[in-house]
């Protein structure tokens, strides 16, 4: 066992800063595909599981939801899967896995709408400089950005959310 942790920077490196996550739940999945285990990660993200038999097991970590893997112990093709051989009287302490809220994207153009029709038509002049003000269902402000030269705006690495 070990610890899942939120790779907030999404480097695959755990950093001093970057908590465990609680309450997730990892399967121990025998040669078989038989669930030989099933724990939850405590609430700094470690979980542990006492094998009595060696074998190669999988290690499967079911995500939070909205969370996409930054990091897996084998860095096989299969996400939140981690083969392990466990030997007679052996120990491992090292099968982590880290993941991220998937993050979103908001952007697009402020134009001067020169007909008014309420529609972006071709040879109306974008707007520079204009704020734009992220605001969440709480009515609160999280991000901002201001609309470049040709009135174009993104504002990147926004947690899902509604806005």
């Amino acid at each position: 066992g070990d610890r899942i942790w939120d790779d907030r920077n999404a480097n695959g490196i755990q950093e001093s800063y970057e908590p465990g996550l609680a309450r997730w739940v990892v399967e121990l999945v025998d040669d078989f595909g038989t669930v030989a285990g099933t724990t939850t990660t405590d609430a700094n993200g470690n979980y542990r599981f006492e094998v009595v038999v060696p074998a190669v097991y999988q290690v499967r970590v079911t995500p939070g939801a909205g969370y996409v893997p930054t990091y897996d112990l084998d860095g096989t093709a299969t996400p939140g899967v981690a083969q392990v051989t466990v030997g007679s009287s052996s120990t491992n302490n090292d099968v982590d896995f880290g993941y991220r809220l998937a993050r979103c994207r908001i952007g697009n153009f402020v134009w001067v709408e020169s007909d008014g029709n309420g529609v972006y038509n071709a040879g109306e002049a974008g707007l520079a400089n204009v704020g734009i003000i992220v605001i969440d269902s709480s009515n609160m402000p999280v991000a901002s950005s201001t609309t470049g030269t040709n009135g174009a705006y993104l504002i990147d690495n926004l947690p899902p959310g509604t806005y």
